[in-house]
């Protein structure tokens, strides 16, 4: 296979040609070659993988595409959770998934390729430090603090009211900004710390191994979300989220990895868009998406009935997007019971 290394998807560079570095020790010419002209189409060294993940991270395709998933993403937010920012104040390693395969692992978004944390590790430390706090106070208040955390965070038999979303980083404005990093750790006792036979006592005669691996630099901005049933469960889930940032997320926090700086929440000043810019941006939108629109046309049809699009233009939208998408085709789908497409039909309608 010869290919730019650039150009592959970040998570599938890291997690499978990664894993083939480790297996080889190198890659093995006669099955797997990757381009790079200076090396005769070949590279072999997991170094090499680790610099090209930081350039692919960068590439423009990947970049756009997941600029115009974050922005979908925080329109979604904005009218569902509690949007919570904060920036590493730290490196940070993003979970040790794939761990085999690099070393120190890392785990990057499958389909965005960027560094995430998934919601499930959030909720874990947010209800870590909520039982931690809740078994130093007096009996009586820590029976109550209890029963708040099981109904807020749940247990091994139900989820709890708090929904915890997956958290990304904010899009780069630079190309020449970093999103992801190499670091290196030096084991000086990897033969003594694997109980080897003669190294029992880890005495100093081994030679030092460099181990490079992903981190995501100190400043990046990462988007929390949270959706709570109530303004209460909004204030403690908050409270504990805040402490969670300090202990950090991720691996090797004890090392001194992972935490997080909450950013000051500014009320945002609804600026109020036209009804004509909003239909321009919306034409845009399903011009340049043409070619994918039956998998968008959900996305398109929530916009014209979300209630912050002028009831004047809806119509107007929903023409848009039928005479791109077709007639007929539209005819098609409700005629099949597609509930996306009856919605918009009942717009033209109206």
């Amino acid at each position: 296979m010869q290919a730019n290394l650039q150009t592959i998807h970040p998570s599938l560079l890291l997690h499978k040609l990664g894993l083939h570095v480790l297996t080889y020790d190198e890659f093995d010419r006669d099955t797997l070659k990757i381009g790079k002209p200076e090396n005769g189409g070949y590279i072999g060294d997991k170094r090499t993988v680790l610099d090209e993940l930081v350039k692919s991270v960068q590439d423009g395709d990947f970049r756009n595409t997941y600029n115009d998933f974050y922005t979908q993403w925080q329109n979604y937010l904005k009218e569902r959770a509690l949007v919570l920012e904060a920036k590493t104040g730290a490196r940070f390693i993003s979970g040790l998934s794939y761990g085999a395969a690099m070393h120190i692992g890392f785990s990057l978004h499958h389909t965005y390729g960027v560094p995430y944390i998934p919601g499930s590790t959030v909720k874990g430390a947010c209800k870590a430090i909520a039982k931690q706090e809740a078994l130093e106070m007096e009996q009586a208040e820590q029976d109550a603090e209890l029963a708040l955390i099981q109904r807020i965070y749940g247990d091994e038999n139900t989820n709890g009211k708090a929904v915890f979303l997956d958290v990304f980083p904010q899009p780069l404005s630079k190309k020449i900004s970093l999103m992801l990093d190499l670091d290196v750790i030096t084991p000086h006792h990897t033969k003594a710390n694997a109980d080897e036979a003669g190294y029992e006592t880890a005495p100093d005669i081994e030679e030092p191994v460099p181990v490079e691996f992903a981190v995501v630099p100190e400043g990046m901005t990462y988007c929390f979300g949270f959706i709570c049933p109530n303004e209460a469960d909004r204030e403690i889930v908050t409270k504990h989220w805040q402490t969670a940032c300090d202990e950090g997320f991720g691996a090797k926090t004890s090392s001194g990895y992972g935490s997080f700086i909450p950013q000051e929440q500014k009320e945002e000043k609804q600026e109020e868009i036209s009804p004509k810019t909003i239909l321009k941006d919306f034409k845009m939108r399903v011009e340049s998406n043409k070619s994918g629109l039956n998998n968008m046309l959900s996305g398109f049809v929530d916009q014209i009935y979300s209630e912050s699009t002028p009831e004047e233009i809806k119509k107007e939208m929903a023409a848009l997007l039928v005479k791109r998408l077709s007639p007929k085709k539209l005819k098609q789908k409700v005629k099949k019971g597609n509930k996306t497409a009856i919605r918009l039909d009942q717009i033209l309608r109206s």
